[in-house]
């Protein structure tokens, strides 16, 4: 199998390494825990259930019973559960080597809203997202003598999605899910774009020197576009679905062989991205290419508006 010749020539021994993946217990964070715990690294997997990830790193370990694994409980949509998470590995003393920011939601029911109003979609993609990145560094669990690579899942979509002026609730709310989704992807883009280039988070706040800042995207991948209880869709439909779409593109343990070079490659120059090597970008092993022109604007009023929000 060409993926499984490519994760091993690629191999990395990674004992004694520390990972976090978020929404790790299906898609590409599943595949890329699996990978990282095959190379021998220790992986904690942030998930909002904390039931689907342990029966996520049961599957894990029965494909390799040396695999070293931790689960905690996450949710991207709960700032709650964000703190209570971050006080956790800031009682633990926890230090990672890196951390894969995978967490997101595609295509959730129509109307559903944030404790603060925002769109889910934008609530969970983007702005807890944000928020999360801000409490590790505010907890000083960033910090250290050793580097950190901070990985970014993005999107495709931003190469033709541009961001709106107006991001107020209201007209946040009147986009339609697709627009919201591109939308939120394509702002996680710039944000990772203004921390390479500048640490800040804020005005009062920067990323320690250690941390190093990545972003890659995964290309298509048939997991959890088309879910059946989920997304809407009947499961006669969603199983149809998927196997049409394994047909055009391309399978998770292959879609995240970007965050795993992220992560692992010595060719650590941040001014690049991982993308799928194939056309269009849509499937294929991972390539360094660099970053968008669409994700290099000077986006201040994105990091004031996103801190706004999470005061």
């Amino acid at each position: 199998m060409k993926i499984e010749k490519y994760i091993l020539n690629h191999q990395r021994d990674l004992q004694g390494k520390k990972y976090l993946v978020t929404g790790a217990n299906s898609g590409i964070g599943y595949e890329a825990t699996r990978i990282l715990t095959e190379y021998g690294a220790q992986v904690t997997m942030a998930c909002r259930s904390k039931e689907r990830a342990q029966k996520a790193r049961e599957e894990i370990i029965s494909l390799n019973p040396q695999a070293n694994l931790e689960v905690v409980e996450y949710d991207q949509a709960s700032r709650q559960k964000i703190d209570a998470l971050v006080l956790k590995l800031k009682q633990n003393k926890a230090f990672f080597d890196g951390i894969v920011f995978n967490a997101g939601i595609y295509h959730p029911s129509a109307n559903l809203k944030t404790a603060e109003g925002y769109p889910l979609t934008m609530g969970v993609n983007f702005i807890g997202l944000f928020y999360f990145i801000s409490k590790l560094n505010e907890s000083g669990i960033l910090k250290s003598e050793k580097s950190v690579r901070l990985v970014f899942v993005g999107s495709l979509i931003w190469w033709n999605t541009k961001v709106p002026t107006q991001l107020d609730k209201e007209s946040l709310n009147r986009l339609s899910l697709q627009k919201q989704y591109n939308i939120s992807k394509t702002m996680i883009g710039r944000l990772t774009y203004q921390l390479m280039k500048n640490r800040k988070l804020n005005d009062g706040s920067a990323l320690p020197n250690n941390c190093q800042v990545f972003l890659m995207h995964p290309g298509v991948s048939a997991t959890g576009i088309v879910n059946s209880k989920s997304k809407g869709f009947s499961e006669s439909f969603s199983r149809a679905a998927h196997r049409f779409l394994y047909i055009f593109v391309h399978h998770p343990r292959k879609a995240c062989l970007g965050i795993i070079e992220s992560l692992i490659s010595e060719e650590n120059d941040s001014n690049y991205i991982f993308v799928p090597r194939g056309p269009f970008h849509i499937s294929g092993f991972p390539k360094k290419i660099k970053y968008p022109h669409n994700l290099k604007k000077d986006d201040q009023h994105l990091l004031n508006w996103a801190q706004t929000i999470i005061r």
